[in-house]
């Protein structure tokens, strides 16, 4: 069973991922790359304290109802950033593609700086 140390260590631990999860999504909606970067690698080493901790005491966790309930939001909360910037990135590749089918197009009868010379005169008739 966790001591209360353990307990309250976990909770602390839990509620600092919570907060860096909400920065991380604020920081993606405002578009802030590079912070989110920084917040990222943050993250990262949060998680791994987690992980580190919970390893041992993963079937008490789950015997604590608090702290599970507290975890399953945590990886919600995750999932819904991970969504987020999915979306964004479909977002952005249907955004690239319609920029390259827009450039292809304004290619096809539009030379760049006169690389191509017609050997015969177009009129309208």
């Amino acid at each position: 069973m966790l001591s209360i140390n353990d307990f309250n260590h976990l909770k602390l631990l839990y509620e600092q991922f919570l907060k860096m999860n909400s920065h991380i999504r604020s920081l993606i909606e405002k578009g802030d790359w590079e912070a989110v970067d920084i917040a990222i690698q943050e993250k990262e080493v949060l998680q791994r304290r987690i992980l580190s901790f919970e390893k041992p005491h993963i079937d008490d966790i789950k015997k604590i109802k608090e702290l599970y309930n507290f975890r399953m939001k945590l990886i919600k909360l995750e999932n819904e950033n991970i969504e987020l910037v999915k979306s964004l990135r479909e977002n952005i590749l249907k955004e690239i593609s319609n920029v390259k089918m827009a450039k292809k197009i304004l290619n096809t009868y539009e030379p760049a700086s006169n690389k191509i010379v017609s050997t015969f005169e177009v009129t309208n008739e």
